[in-house]
């Protein structure tokens, strides 16, 4: 059961949540977007990502009846993840779980599992350390494609051009794109760090039968307070 949230991870790739309090962007060339975006800073980016050990991850998807969403806090030898699936009309068909790792020096680790109304689910050992790691590589890999190009993400979408640039007063850099559906436009960016080139946010509008909206934002190491087995119920 634990392999499910790491599907709809892998699933909806990237994706909630701006930072709080407004930011004021102001619109700036793309040779200049390009002087904060260099190839340099993206590659030590990345190569500071795949070595961080704290950073938390909000994604979400919603529309048309559907919405998911997924935080996930991640320290050293801890990952803590609560989703929650609400589907169908007046969201009558809902799920929601929190799900807890808890590793150590012995490349082992404890999985603490449940879903809200059903039984618990308690696991430990090597093999569900090897999930551990391969939840953590999920997380990983989906900032990691950020950094691929600014503009990666939005590819993915449909927003393959009519980029426009900005600069934000939190000091991020930010790229957009619209799309048009049916006389409905659609809007996308990603926001970046001018300064390390983490990726903060990402937010999507698709249109498959529906409109949905894809978001996520992330931190590099934030205040992280752990949960305990006995906080989820055991």
């Amino acid at each position: 059961m634990k392999k499910q949230s790491t599907l709809f991870l892998i699933a909806l790739l990237g994706m909630i949540l701006s930072s709080c309090g407004e930011v004021k962007y102001t619109a700036i060339s793309e040779d200049e977007f390009n002087s904060y975006y260099t190839e340099e800073k993206a590659t030590k980016a990345k190569e500071d990502i795949e070595a961080l050990s704290t950073f938390s991850f909000i994604m979400g998807q919603n529309g048309n009846g559907f919405e998911y969403n997924v935080n996930t806090f991640v320290d050293v030898n801890y990952y803590y993840e609560y989703g929650k699936l609400y589907v169908g009309p007046n969201h009558k068909d809902n799920r929601e779980g929190e799900f807890l790792y808890l590793a150590n020096e012995s490349n082992t680790a404890d999985y603490y599992e449940h879903y809200i109304g059903e039984e618990k689910n308690h696991e430990t050992g090597a093999d569900v350390y090897k999930d551990y790691l391969e939840s953590v590589s999920d997380v990983k890999d989906t900032i990691l494609n950020a950094l691929t190009s600014p503009t990666y993400l939005l590819t993915q979408y449909g927003y393959k051009e009519g980029y426009k640039y900005f600069k934000g007063s939190d000091n991020s850099i930010k790229v957009s794109a619209e799309v048009t559906h049916e006389d409905q436009t659609l809007i996308g960016y990603a926001t970046y760090d001018a300064n390390t080139l983490y990726p903060k946010s990402f937010s999507a509008q698709v249109y498959e039968e529906a409109i949905y909206t894809i978001t996520f934002s992330f931190k590099a190491n934030p205040k992280i307070t752990h949960k305990t087995p006995q906080d989820l119920g055991f």
